[in-house]
C-alpha cells in the first residue's frame, strides 16, 4: 500500500464517528474529502474492538480518495490496517516504542518548545501543538497558546508543526502567515453541513 508523506497544507480532520453530526458517516464523510489533507481517527469513547473496525472502514474510504489516514494512540491498529500514520499524545507511549510496532508517519502532541525539541530527538514525523485557542473538545488543563505561542513552537523545530485546538472558520485567519495547515475537530464533527464548513476553513 502506498505510504504518504505528511501534508503541510490544508485541513487536517480529527474525526470522531460518535460525534459526527451528519450521519451515516460512512457516506457523508466523503463530502469533505476534496478539501481535507488528512484524517485522524480520534474517538476516545470507542472500545478497542470498535476502534479497529472503524479504522478498517476508514482505510478503505480514505484510500479510495487518496487521503492519508492517521490512527490516534494505537500503533498496533495503524500497522494492522495499513494506515499512513499514528498520532501519540504526551501521555501515550514513546515514539521509540511506537517505532518498534509501526514504521509509518508518527505524529505527537506537544505544548511547548522544549517538548517539541524532545519529539524531534525521538524521531517524530510531525507535531500537533495546542490548544491554540480555548477548546471544549478535549479537556487538557492547559492554557491556550494563541497564535504567537504556537509560532514560537513552530520556529523551534524543523519538522512540520500543526496548530490544533479551538480552530474554526472565525479564528482561522489569525493563523494566516503562520501556518498553512490546521487541525480541527468540532468545527467539522459537530457541523450539520461539514462540506460547507470545511470550505469556509479552506
Amino acid at each position: 500500500m502506498k505510504k504518504f508523506k505528511f501534508p503541510q497544507k490544508g485541513v487536517y480532520l480529527l474525526f470522531d464517528p460518535l460525534k459526527w453530526k451528519k450521519q451515516p458517516w460512512e457516506e457523508t464523510l466523503k463530502e469533505v474529502f476534496p478539501f481535507v489533507c488528512a484524517v485522524q481517527l480520534r474517538s476516545p469513547a470507542l472500545s478497542l474492538k470498535d476502534t479497529e473496525k472503524t479504522a478498517y472502514k476508514l482505510r478503505d474510504i480514505t484510500a479510495a480518495y487518496g487521503v492519508p489516514l492517521i490512527i490516534n494512540n494505537f500503533p498496533e491498529i495503524a500497522a494492522d490496517t495499513g494506515a499512513d500514520g499514528v498520532h501519540l499524545g504526551k501521555e501515550d507511549m514513546s515514539v521509540f516504542r511506537a517505532k518498534k510496532i509501526y514504521s509509518g508517519i508518527i505524529g505527537v502532541s506537544r505544548h511547548d518548545a522544549a517538548g517539541a525539541s524532545e519529539a524531534v530527538a525521538e524521531g517524530a514525523s510531525y507535531i500537533g501543538a495546542g490548544p491554540v485557542f480555548p477548546t471544549f473538545t478535549k479537556e487538557t488543563g492547559r492554557k491556550a497558546l494563541h497564535p504567537e505561542g504556537f509560532k514560537k513552537i513552530k520556529q523551534s523545530v524543523k519538522i512540520p508543526v500543526i496548530p490544533v485546538g479551538g480552530i474554526n472558520s472565525s479564528n482561522r485567519r489569525l493563523l494566516n502567515g503562520i501556518s498553512n495547515i490546521v487541525a480541527v475537530s468540532s468545527a467539522l464533527n459537530s457541523s450539520p453541513d461539514p462540506a460547507e464548513s470545511v470550505k469556509l476553513l479552506v
